[in-house]
């Protein structure tokens, strides 16, 4: 079980603006490796370690091409979106070129390890024009072509677009549970399964009674009702441009004080880590978060979140971090002991790399998971998306992939954070 620190604060996602992209399986039976690939345009252009953030952020990484079968099978992909070729520059891969290495074809690595045997350069690559290009993009001829070129990282306007390759299915949404704004759930609110054709997610009860979504903010809309049959669980389609908004999504119990209730989360393929945060744990509420391998029988690990103060209104907030132990993860649940659920924040995704704070009344810092020896800076602003921020400090992860950031002598009531990895 993991040690978790208490964490004033709302976590939001920040990633690299992106075109419409469609996550595609390699299967085994068809002479793959079970991996899924997505590819992805940025018009604008994007560099070799925004892209590389982002598909980390996304829970994969820059693909890795180690056969002629994938190096086929992702071209294919990717010559389907001729919108982020520039004439015939493509999307980068997850090939580099380590400094110091012998120019202009030795070192070439890729960013998982993996061997770098088999090769496909375009002829006359990799040539490191400019004595600055150690990293690989698709193409890099006069026409689209499955082949490879060397160019330099920041070279935004030859690389329009990147490749993600997750090992497996990726979940990659961010969802808000929370109490309906004002306090019960709405009769009538019922929905679920509402992501689960597109990430594999299904939410249900276990002790009776209905999810209750709504969306934050007026007017207070409710989506799919179907409060007729109380066993048909609708769906919101995922190209639905709400399906998309997840932040502005709320689920409740539909509980009442004083009733136990339990939140599942199943999904339809094993993930390895699913983490988040339990927002207002008020006073005499307790929250116990259990993961399973299975169907609810064979637990790996288990969190007992309580707050024992009396006071209700004075809620707290406390990440919590699953990750596979002697399985993968099929199940977790949200069990509240004595009062409805009231803000539970989930990802299942790797953590992200960055992440924007919002700062309310009681902030006095935030919690840091990220990558050990990474350096970080910490900065702020006076809006939630602001053009420009500026910068408070700068901090690495030494030992531990977390770390709490202190800003109490700092702190400002109507400030963001976010700290956003080097």
């Amino acid at each position: 079980m993991k040690v978790i620190r208490l964490l004033f604060g709302l976590i939001l996602l920040s990633t690299v603006a992106q075109g419409i992209a469609q996550i595609v399986h390699w299967p085994a039976a068809q002479g793959g490796n079970d991996h899924y690939y997505e590819v992805i345009g940025v018009p604008g252009g994007v560099t070799w370690s925004k892209a590389s953030l982002s598909a980390t952020n996304r829970g994969g990484y820059l693909a890795t091409i180690t056969s002629a079968a994938e190096n086929d099978f992702v071209f294919a992909l990717a010559a389907e979106r001729t919108n982020l070729w520039h004439v015939g520059y493509g999307p980068w891969l997850g090939g580099f070129q380590p400094a110091g290495s012998t120019e202009p074809g030795g070192g070439w690595a890729w960013v998982t390890g993996e061997p770098f045997v088999f090769q496909n350069w375009a002829a006359a690559q990799p040539n490191n024009n400019g004595g600055n290009e150690d990293r690989i993009q698709l193409g890099g001829g006069p026409t689209i072509a499955s082949v490879w070129n060397d160019l330099a990282q920041n070279a935004t306007n030859y690389a329009r677009g990147y490749v993600v390759e997750y090992p497996r299915n990726p979940s990659t949404i961010l969802l808000d549970f929370e109490t309906v704004p004002g306090g019960t759930p709405w009769e009538g609110m019922t929905i679920s399964n509402q992501f689960a054709a597109q990430f594999g997610i299904s939410f249900r009860l276990l002790n009776g009674g209905f999810p209750a979504i709504a969306r934050k903010g007026p007017p207070q809309a409710v989506f799919n009702v179907s409060n007729v049959n109380p066993t048909l669980y609708d769906q919101l389609s995922p190209s639905d441009p709400r399906a998309n908004d997840f932040g502005d999504f709320f689920l409740a119990d539909d509980s009442i004080p004083g009733t136990s209730q339990t939140i599942i989360m199943d999904f339809s393929s094993p993930v390895s880590r699913v983490s988040g945060f339990v927002f207002d744990v008020d006073g005499g509420d307790q929250v116990t978060l259990t993961a399973y391998s299975d169907n609810g029988t064979n637990m790996l690990s288990q969190l007992i979140i309580t707050k024992n103060t009396p006071e209700a209104g004075e809620g707290l907030s406390t990440p919590w971090s699953f990750v596979r132990g002697s399985a993968d993860i099929r199940q977790v649940r949200f069990t509240a002991g004595s009062y409805g659920f009231d803000n539970i924040l989930s990802s299942f995704t790797p953590p992200p790399a960055q992440a924007a704070v919002l700062d309310p009344e009681l902030f006095a810092g935030f919690l840091i998971e990220g990558e050990v020896g990474r350096k970080y800076r910490i900065e702020y602003a006076d809006q939630l998306t602001p053009t420009n921020w500026m910068l408070q400090a700068y901090i690495t992860l030494p030992n531990s992939p977390y770390t709490y950031v202190d800003l109490t002598s700092t702190h400002s009531s109507q400030r963001f954070y976010r700290a956003v990895a080097e």
